[in-house]
């Protein structure tokens, strides 16, 4: 339908409008294609009762009180629904949304150059008395469904047993009835069932039977509207099969449509991108303390290998923003990087190049924390032949506080926002407060342009706008991560920054601020701190740093130059807060050791598969399903190690901070709720593109599981973000449909992950339409598969609460066979 609209070149007054005007007469148009089949099981329905209430049949359902109270009282709601007006209310309201659809798309039957035809041979007149007839049936049946349905029904089931006549009556019937035997020849009126309920039925005329008359005469009365209720029973059950079947055949066609712009979008032999490798010596530096072959061609291509294929070039820089042509944003002196980020806030106009020229920043100087350093302390505490890298004559940090948000606009009600909030008021004038997003500047600049809609009314924005009200009126920056990270000045942890983002969900968007962090810090200098840590309660205990200001005068000043959160003995040392300066050695290994640590397929960092198979759910160490600490999280223990530093060495946080933390990344409950902590709104569901974008990360993340978990199909991990799209099932047929025509991404497949126990121990099942379980060969045989060597033959393996199962993965000529039944 959207097709053949769009074909006759028509447009509403808007995209979104025309797009929601398109729907819905292509629903009425479905109604009007299948209306006839709906009357038909009506037609039969009706029928059918009536064949229920003349003979034998009406004498079982008056003796029947529950189902005769059913029908008493659905008749009953039938008739004052009726009588109310709601039905034809229903049915007025449905012609004229239909019609106003109609116009909306230019098919106007009273205009003289109006189309004759709505689509193939159906007029606009006969969609719209289509989808009239279909909200009259919806409202009938759902009134048999709702809160006065089931009152009523209760009610006539009490009146219909009142009374120890009813039973004594009923007893004596029913004990007539159950002594007859069918004989095998002619009989009398007592031993030929049919005769003998004839019989009874004319003995209740003559009010020999008081009770069963006065209930035959009520169910008499209300065959009419009852009659009517059995039909839009029917009629509805048939069309919600319909609705269903439709759904269905969309999704087949939204999967092969999906897959197929997978299949034109991906390269299949992605240019390597170059890493640029640390030079001279900082790199013979960092070789000599991790003792391995860094940035060789043989490390690189293992590297490589081990974060799985980039069909669609997600891990390839952004190109450079026109405005920062000619930004050396890698060498910005520490003067300078307050005043450049906030002119490069999206809460701002695009800067100028004037703007962002070095005399303009000069001219605007932000607070900077400085300390002359001696020979011996530029070595910030390593001994002098280790060779390590020197830090400046002067150290500066800027004062500058870095936080981060990624995934979704920060919701408007979570610490993140009031602490940053509270840290750019309190610090106002002394130090600027910078949120790092991944939200794209035009959708800023959109709310800059437009004043918020009316009260009440729709806003696709409304998240973007509290974000940059809130930013804004806090003269907090906000700054997008790919304007600054762009090709000509790249992330070094891009590669698994994309693949941490690629998961699309709080873990991953964790273990991505975990490598921004300290690249942010690394750049420029300053602060990098959780956003559920609070400012505004330190307690300068012995002479610690009481306030931001002075803490990065005390780092600065520092035999180390750089320092983290400093938390209790038996917790030990964070990530949650990097105070450091710009290029400083350390975090240079910090990074390396981050870039590493994607070397280890995922039993080599959890500690093996024995590890694995003990029970996940309530167990301490729940947090290895999610590979957050681990992989990311914990990384920073790794160079401090290294280092020979120890959290005395350290600059103390805990004076001009109060540390909480709100764990983002873990799930809340089931895991497929967990968006709320996101900000995510299930009223916005995904445009076309934005399902192509979020598929395309799937795949990304699956291709890297495909090597981390040694050939495992990770589809519970995929799940929740599959469900939050508008049509999961044609993201599931797309998903494995791209990856079974992808040759090389099959043969890796041998196992499946595909039910598992939640996060409460319930067990939650993928549910696959049967277009995408035909790509899945559930009877291979796999000679090694993920958890094979524990597992008893080809039974399912648990590996943290998830059932591991041997499959291959069919090609889609396979598959195709498969569903039509041929194999």
């Amino acid at each position: 339908m959207v097709t053949t609209l769009t074909r006759m070149g028509l447009e509403g007054p808007s995209a979104e409008g025309a797009a929601r005007a398109t729907a819905l007469v292509a629903e009425a148009v479905a109604y009007a294609r299948g209306l006839a089949d709906l009357k038909e099981a009506g037609y039969q329905a009706a029928a059918d009762l009536d064949r229920r209430l003349t003979g034998r049949a009406a004498l079982t359902l008056a003796l029947d009180t529950p189902r005769a109270a059913r029908l008493l009282a659905e008749s009953e709601v039938v008739r004052r629904t009726l009588a109310t007006g709601a039905a034809s209310a229903a049915e007025q309201s449905a012609a004229d949304r239909v019609r106003a659809a109609c116009h909306t798309l230019g098919f106007d039957p009273t205009a003289r150059d109006a189309p004759g035809r709505l689509v193939g041979d159906l007029t606009v007149e006969q969609v719209v008395a289509a989808a009239a007839a279909v909200g009259r049936m919806s409202r009938l049946a759902d009134s048999l469904t709702d809160r006065a349905a089931r009152v009523a029904a209760r009610r006539w089931s009490a009146a219909l047993a009142a009374g120890p006549s009813v039973e004594r009556e009923f007893t004596a019937i029913r004990r007539r009835l159950d002594s007859v035997l069918t004989p095998s020849g002619p009989g009398g009126p007592e031993t030929d069932p049919s005769r003998l309920a004839a019989r009874l039925l004319s003995e209740s005329e003559l009010v020999h039977w008081p009770v069963l008359a006065a209930r035959l005469a009520r169910i008499g009365e209300a065959s009419g509207h009852a009659r009517i209720a059995a039909m839009v029973r029917t009629a509805k059950a048939r069309l919600t099969d319909q609705q269903a079947e439709r759904r269905r055949q969309a999704s087949v066609r939204g999967g092969v449509d999906l897959a197929g712009r997978m299949g034109r979008a991906a390269n299949r032999r992605p240019p390597a991108w170059p890493l640029e490798a640390p030079r001279g010596e900082t790199l013979s530096w960092l070789r000599r303390l991790i003792c391995a072959p860094l940035h060789t061609p043989d490390a690189e291509r293992v590297l490589a290998a081990r974060l799985g294929a980039d069909l669609f070039d997600l891990r390839r820089p952004p190109p450079e923003p026109a405005f920062l042509a000619g930004v050396d944003i890698g060498n910005l002196r520490p003067e300078h990087v307050a005043p450049f980020l906030r002119r490069i806030s999206m809460t701002r106009p695009v800067p100028s190049a004037e703007e962002l020229s070095e005399e303009s920043l000069e001219a605007d100087r932000g607070a900077v924390s400085w300390a002359r350093r001696s020979a011996d302390e530029r070595r910030w505490g390593q001994a002098a032949d280790t060779g390590v890298p020197l830090l400046p004559e002067v150290v500066g940090i800027p004062h500058v506080v870095h936080g981060i948000w990624l995934g979704q606009p920060m919701p408007a009600r979570t610490a993140f926002r009031d602490n940053y909030g509270a840290a750019a008021r309190r610090y106002a004038g002394q130090v600027t407060v910078v949120l790092w997003t991944d939200i794209p500047r035009a959708q800023c600049a959109a709310v800059l342009a437009e004043p918020a809609p009316p009260v009440g009314a729709d806003d696709p924005l409304r998240y973007v706008r509290t974000l940059a009200t809130w930013a804004r009126d806090n003269d907090v920056a906000l700054v997008n991560v790919d304007e600054v990270f762009h090709a000509d000045h790249p992330l070094y942890l891009r590669p698994q920054y994309v693949l941490e983002m690629a998961k699309q969900r709080p873990r991953g968007y964790t273990s991505a601020t975990d490598h921004l962090r300290v690249e942010l810090v690394h750049t420029f200098g300053g602060l990098y701190i959780d956003g559920d840590i609070r400012f505004d309660a330190g307690s300068p205990e012995g002479g610690h740093p009481g306030s931001v200001p002075e803490l990065l005068a005390a780092v600065a000043a520092s035999t180390c130059g750089f320092t983290l959160n400093i938390l209790s003995i038996d917790i030990g040392i964070s990530n949650d807060l990097i105070v450091g300066s710009a290029r400083h050695p350390a975090l240079r290994l910090w990074m390396e050791c981050a870039r590493l640590n994607y070397f280890p397929l995922q039993r080599e960092i959890v500690g093996g598969l024995g590890m694995m198979a003990r029970p996940y759910v309530g167990a301490s160490h729940q947090g290895l399903r999610h590979l957050a600490p681990h992989r990311t999280g914990r990384v920073h223990h790794v160079p401090l190690e290294l280092l020979g530093i120890t959290r005395d060495d350290l600059t103390p946080t805990g004076g001009a901070v109060i540390t909480t933390n709100e764990i983002t990344w873990v799930p809340r409950g089931r895991e497929r709720v967990e968006f709320d902590v996101t900000g995510a709104d299930p009223a916005d569901p995904a445009t076309r593109d934005e399902v192509l974008t979020r598929t395309m990360g799937l795949v990304t993340f699956l291709l890297w599981q495909l090597v981390a978990r040694e050939g495992n199909l990770y589809l519970s991990a995929v799940e929740p973000v599959v469900l939050a799209l508008p049509d999961p099932d044609a993201v599931w047929i797309a998903l494995l449909g791209f990856l079974a025509a992808a040759n090389a991404a099959r043969v890796l497949v041998t196992s499946v992950t595909d039910h598992r126990r939640g996060e409460d121990g319930t067990l939650e099942y993928v549910r696959l339409p049967r277009e995408a379980e035909a790509f899945l060969d559930r009877e291979a045989s796999p000679p090694s598969w993920f958890g094979s060597e524990l597992a008893e033959g080809d039974r399912p393996m648990w590996l943290l609460d998830e059932a591991v199962t041997p499959v291959a993965l069919r090609t889609p000529s396979a598959a195709a066979a498969v569903l039509a039944g041929r194999a």
